[in-house]
């Protein structure tokens, strides 16, 4: 499933995507997130952004995919701050 052309844009700020080995990992580095996946970091003004995903080799395991999760976090940034950051 796409998100709405509208909102399908890239994303402005500066954005790092970092790598984990274990769901235990994730889960002390997000201990809020939804998923045990993927989780998204950012400042109040999402000026930046910082992605955590777990490794391939628990992806695998677990039949998902990198792009699938990276998608999602993205998703998770306010449209607003995707395509057009103001100060």
């Amino acid at each position: 499933m796409q998100p709405p052309a509208e909102y399908d844009k890239p994303y402005a700020g500066k954005l790092t995507i970092r790598r984990l080995e274990t769901v235990e990992e994730m889960i002390a580095t997000c201990p809020k997130a939804r998923t045990k996946y993927g989780c998204a970091k950012h400042p109040p003004d999402h000026s930046s952004c910082d992605i955590y995903i777990v490794s391939d080799k628990v992806l695998k395991r677990d039949h998902g995919t990198y792009i699938f999760v990276l998608r999602h976090e993205l998703e998770q940034i306010p449209v607003e701050f995707t395509y057009n950051l103001r100060a």
